[in-house]
């Protein structure tokens, strides 16, 4: 008879003990059950090439139509050198997660993973709890791509990633590119956690979240640098999208330097449908047109806010939102209320007009702007 686990009966009270990687891989074959692990994995024991597949690594647990639903504990040990390589959506240690999963304490080490949609390290797409996890190494996807998890549809609480992220973000929105979450929606919560690992992408790429459509991000930092060409932020990339579906970002900040080509921010790079308050960015962005030290382009509300960094352009260029209002889409621009920048505002010399600049705002289109200032240079040539 084979053994699956080193102990336990898979209860609340006793779980399933987990001592090497045969027994993690095991883990699928009982979903809903209770597991703890109890000792450092990494590629050097034996049973690591038995569950490593030499061209696509290890299989994700837990898939669309058995997510895993059970706990597991990662009891203080260390996962080393998880590989994943398989061009499949819902890729991470955990594939998919149902509401009822609860997943802690799990710290993931130098990990490889590789796949299309709804990439994380620990988990592809999540729609349970994880809390106090953390993940380093590298995470390559499409849409949906994060340090820690591709998608969160749950809560994220008291979690980091120090991963180095590449993505492309989806062309329709929803599928964001992020050093924590790749895209936080459908109710999904990302509180008191961090990501310092660099970010790069097309569009909807965020230093922690790449887009917040329907989700909230509470208490939480970035630190890397985001590089991309649109919807592009040093914490958010998007905050709410085109369907009505809005995002929350309260009590945050970035500071990780920020460039792009378009709606381009140093905290989001474009607040849609949402409201940013309590927040600060530090780091210096650049882009060619709507780039603010703050928010790039934004329709909605800011309130106490601030940015330092300093911010350089072609058109509609601000020390705070770079473009307040979309002109061509008869959008009107957003609140903005009690919020400060103190960057120095540069338009770049390759700027053609018509270029609109300011040390708080680029271009206010239709927008309301009050008991905010600006005290940073702002320098811009002949333009």
């Amino acid at each position: 008879l084979r053994t699956l686990y080193a102990g336990g009966n898979g209860t609340t009270s006793n779980p399933y003990k987990i001592e090497n990687w045969s027994h993690l891989d095991n883990v699928r074959e009982n979903p809903r059950a209770n597991f703890t692990l109890e000792n450092n994995l990494s590629e050097n024991p034996k049973d690591y090439a038995k569950v490593h597949n030499a061209q696509q690594g290890f299989a994700p647990i837990g898939i669309e139509s058995t997510p895993f639903t059970g706990t597991f504990d990662g009891n203080g040990y260390t996962i080393a050198d998880l590989t994943i390589n398989r061009s499949i959506d819902d890729v991470g240690l955990f594939g998919q997660t149902g509401s009822n999963a609860e997943i802690t304490n799990v710290s993931l080490e130098a990990v490889h993973i590789t796949g299309n949609s709804q990439v994380g390290g620990l988990v592809g797409r999540n729609l349970g709890t994880v809390c106090d996890s953390s993940a380093t190494g590298h995470v390559t996807g499409n849409n949906g791509v994060g340090g820690l998890l591709g998608s969160n549809g749950g809560t994220l609480t008291a979690s980091n990633a120090s991963v180095s992220i590449t993505g492309t973000g989806s062309a329709g929105g929803g599928g964001g590119v992020g050093g924590l979450v790749g895209t936080n929606a459908k109710d999904g919560l990302v509180t008191r956690s961090q990501a310092h690992g660099n970010v790069t992408t097309e569009r909807f790429g965020g230093g922690l979240v790449g887009s917040n459509a329907n989700g909230t991000v509470n208490r939480s930092r970035a630190t890397g640098t985001v590089t991309g060409n649109i919807l592009v932020g040093g914490l958010v990339g998007a905050n709410g999208d085109p369907n009505g579906n809005s995002g929350v970002v309260t009590e945050s900040n970035a500071t990780g330097t920020v460039t792009g080509t378009s709606n381009v921010g140093g905290l989001v790079g474009y607040n849609s449908v949402g409201s940013v308050s309590a927040s600060y960015a530090t780091g210096d962005v650049s882009a060619d047109s709507a780039v603010g030290g703050l928010i790039g382009g934004n329709t909605d509300s800011v309130t106490a806010s601030n940015a330092s960094g300093a911010v350089t352009g072609k058109q509609r260029i601000g020390g705070l939102v770079g473009a307040n209002g979309v002109e061509s889409q008869d959008r009107p621009g957003g609140t903005i209320e009690t919020s400060t920048a103190s960057g120095t505002v540069t338009v770049n010399e390759s700027a053609t007009d018509p270029t609109e600049f300011g040390g708080l705002v680029g271009w206010n289109y239709k927008g309301t702007v009050t008991t905010s200032n600006a005290t940073g240079d702002v320098l811009a040539g002949d333009a």
